[in-house]
């Protein structure tokens, strides 16, 4: 059945028994988007009626300010959930949401998720995927409590490793992108990147990252 592995391998289904998973997809309302490099699925402000997986590519969630400068607050990997800003009373795009490569998108109409019979177990899942959320900003208060560029470049490493469960770190940012994720100039964390490398603590390939300590 058309979206149903994806759907379940993003753990939304996690509370419906297996024998029930195709009932609760024929329940929901359905669609796919490409989004080509650096394209905005939803923009800061959009009403928000849809929840999304992300079936490949990365995506970055932006805030942007009065006075031209930008944040960013959210890196979405593939198979992950994002776009819950439907849960929310206000129902709109918190951050703008934005393909870092070239992405596939699975799109779920927020409205079918409330008139479904298997509502409770979805919203369920739901509710924990906002709590990732949440740590996720966290984690990134908290690389930007750090003082020095270092203790933010490992701190941010550490967070990786820790969410892709490998000493292998695949970063589809480039400098500028995590210059402004570290809250540092990019001429400094290029810089730095290069001492850690020449001092034998990490090794850099393109957009790989293998960690050495």
């Amino acid at each position: 059945m058309q979206y149903l592995d994806d759907v379940v391998k993003s753990g939304l289904f996690q509370k419906i028994v297996k024998a029930e998973q195709e009932k609760a997809l024929e329940s929901l309302i359905i669609t796919e988007r490409k989004g080509e490099k650096e394209s905005a699925l939803f923009f800061e402000g959009d009403d928000m009626e849809w929840i999304c997986i992300l079936k490949s590519g990365m995506i970055r969630g932006e805030k942007h300010y009065w006075n031209g400068s930008e944040s960013i607050l959210q890196i979405v990997d593939a198979g992950e959930i994002f776009a819950l800003d439907g849960i929310s009373t206000e129902a709109i795009a918190s951050v703008s949401y934005v393909c870092q490569v070239e992405c596939q998108i699975i799109l779920i109409s927020w409205s079918s998720i409330l008139k479904s019979r298997y509502c409770k177990e979805l919203l369920y899942v739901l509710m924990q995927k906002m709590q990732d959320e949440y740590i996720w900003q966290m984690h990134q208060i908290e690389i930007l409590l750090k003082k020095g560029i270092r203790e933010r470049i490992m701190t941010f490493f550490e967070i990786r490793r820790e969410k892709e469960g490998s000493n292998e770190i695949h970063l589809s940012m480039n400098r500028q992108q995590m210059a402004e994720y570290l809250g540092v100039n990019r001429s400094v964390l290029s810089n730095e990147l290069s001492k850690m490398s020449q001092e034998g603590m990490i090794e850099m390939n393109k957009k790989k990252i293998i960690l050495k300590y």
